[in-house]
């Protein structure tokens, strides 16, 4: 009996170890593995890598990933490069919208004379010359000779003149009164002397020819008023003088203005030539 125990004890032993191997076969072939998987992982990283780095060489190599350049390679191509044409200041592009012309258009407009017919004017050049009537003393003796030299044609200019000098006054006097002055007044205007008024101070009474002026034309027209035996007197008046004078034309030289003169002359205009500017 107990051989046959020990028999099958055995036996149960042997069918243990049997059953026992494959599992503890396949337990212990799993941590020799383990490295292999390992190196299988790392020769994938190790591969991918490789082909980015040759891909990165041939992107590189045909330029699309080419980075900016350095600052010195920049500099050294502006200084290489031709200046665009955008970027060129000029002043004509700076005054004006327009484009500016061409070289041989700009000579050509420089060398291109002034074409008179389009109706610029020239400057004058040199002294000018006009025609002068006066002066007068009155402006009503201005405008009857303005008014004469314009009805032939011609167009004046009227000037006033402070000539600083003293005004005087022509009078009739020793009339026995009122009415004596006043037909004085009536023929005096029909024998062509100026107005005249009657003057009454309630002690004396006079006429006065005119208005003020010059001692020289206050004189000549004493004399005149003396030859139609008249009793004159010339007296100073308050104030200043002025005259009138009367310009006609703008004439290049003064043969011109003397040609000019000579005709309104011989309209009875007296007149004289005066140097304009």
């Amino acid at each position: 009996m107990p051989d046959i125990d020990e028999k099958i004890i055995a036996e149960r032993m042997q069918v243990d170890e049997s059953l026992s191997t494959p599992a503890e076969e396949a337990f212990a072939s799993r941590e020799p593995r383990r490295p292999k998987y390992r190196n299988l992982l790392g020769g994938v990283v190790v591969i991918l890598a490789l082909v980015a780095a040759i891909a990165g060489i041939i992107a590189w190599q045909m330029g699309q990933l080419a980075g900016p350049e350095p600052p010195r390679m920049l500099e050294g191509r502006s200084l290489t490069r031709p200046t665009s044409p955008l970027l060129v200041t000029s002043p004509l592009l700076v005054t004006s919208p327009t484009p500016a012309p061409q070289a041989g258009e700009a000579i050509a407009a420089r060398k291109t004379p002034r074409d008179p017919s389009k109706g610029e004017v020239p400057v004058a050049q040199g002294p000018r010359f006009a025609v002068e009537f006066g002066p007068f003393l009155t402006p009503v003796e201005a405008e009857r000779t303005e008014r004469q030299v314009n009805q032939v044609g011609y167009q004046t200019v009227r000037f006033r003149q402070q000539t600083g000098a003293g005004l005087y006054g022509v009078f009739v006097e020793h009339l026995s009164g009122p009415r004596e002055a006043q037909a004085l007044v009536k023929t005096l205007s029909e024998q062509g002397f100026p107005a005249a008024s009657v003057l009454d101070t309630g002690e004396t009474v006079r006429v006065r020819v005119g208005d003020a002026r010059l001692l020289r034309g206050a004189v000549q027209l004493g004399e005149g008023l003396r030859a139609k035996g008249y009793q004159v007197r010339v007296e100073a008046q308050l104030g200043e003088a002025q005259t009138f004078v009367i310009r006609h034309g703008n004439f290049g030289s003064r043969e011109e203005a003397e040609t000019r003169g000579g005709e309104l002359a011989r309209l009875g205009l007296p007149n004289y030539v005066v140097r304009a500017k």
